[in-house]
């Protein structure tokens, strides 16, 4: 008869040793888990904050690039309605000039080549004095769009610092995260990024400056003042002395419906002594 198989010796420090292994092998799965949950939990932090800053960086540039476009656009209309108002009194007071010179020249007795002289004089000074608004308009203009662009500038210049140095601090706060999910620290789940919200605060402040820059120099353009140097000659003493200061609307209407022209108009009123400055006036106020 064949002999038996020897029977399996127990070792007790075997399985005590496969027993120890098992369990450290499910606390090590257990901390690897809670390991990445925390670094998932701390990344759908991280990846949020950034989201949020971004979006408010974008929403604050683009609020500061609306408010100074409007400010920008606000200036240019002020300085252009300043600058036409004083081209047209200007007119007036060359075409009063012009309807009175005649007179004024027969009294001094001036007449032949020194009249058209004279005339010659009264159309340059209009001109000179057109090209002076002009010249004042365009420098308010000119000086406005370099201060819009200048800030318009400055605001997108540090619109993508922000976003760069937002990008470089979402990645050092990933590394770190990275590192501690490779060594397998649940704390990492505690992590804060407040330094992420600091940057949208900082251009926030710098926003506002950019766009009170804005203001400044609209209001500066729009507060400039331009003069027509181009004064009536003046013939009577007695010119002007009732209606001064009178803006009857009512009455330029009526002779605007008889179909006199505006020249017509402006004789007829200063014939009846009504000032340059009221004629002006008067005739911003008419309704067509």
């Amino acid at each position: 008869m064949a002999a038996s198989a020897p029977a399996a010796t127990y070792n007790p420090y075997s399985d005590w040793l496969a027993q120890q292994q098992a369990i450290a092998n499910a606390a090590a799965a257990a901390k690897r888990q809670a390991a990445q949950q925390a670094y998932d939990r701390s990344m759908s932090a991280l990846t949020g904050t950034y989201d949020t800053v971004r979006n408010m960086l974008q929403r604050n540039y683009d609020s500061s690039i609306g408010t100074m476009t409007e400010s920008y656009n606000n200036g240019v209309a002020s300085v252009n309605r300043q600058a036409d108002k004083t081209q047209n009194e200007a007119y007036i007071n060359y075409m009063l000039s012009k309807r009175d010179l005649p007179q004024m020249m027969a009294a001094q007795g001036i007449n032949g080549g020194a009249a058209e002289s004279t005339l010659a004089g009264l159309q340059n000074n209009y001109g000179n004095s057109r090209n002076d608004i002009d010249v004042e308009r365009n420098g308010n203009l000119t000086d406005m769009l370099q201060s819009f662009n200048a800030n318009k500038a400055s605001a997108l210049q540090a619109l993508n610092s922000s976003l760069a140095d937002l990008e470089n601090r979402k990645m050092a706060y990933q590394m770190q995260l990275e590192q501690a999910l490779q060594e397998g620290l649940v704390s990492a789940a505690n992590a804060r990024y407040d330094a992420l919200a600091d940057i949208g605060n900082t251009y926030l402040a710098n926003a506002a400056e950019w766009a009170g820059n804005m203001q400044d120099a609209a209001a500066a353009a729009a507060a400039a003042t331009y003069t027509a140097n181009n004064t009536p000659a003046s013939v009577s003493a007695q010119q002007g002395a009732y209606g001064a200061g009178k803006t009857n609307y009512s009455l330029v209407n009526r002779l605007f419906g008889t179909g006199a022209s505006t020249d017509d108009v402006i004789s007829q009123l200063s014939a009846l002594g009504y000032s340059p400055r009221t004629i002006q006036q008067m005739l911003n106020g008419y309704v067509a």
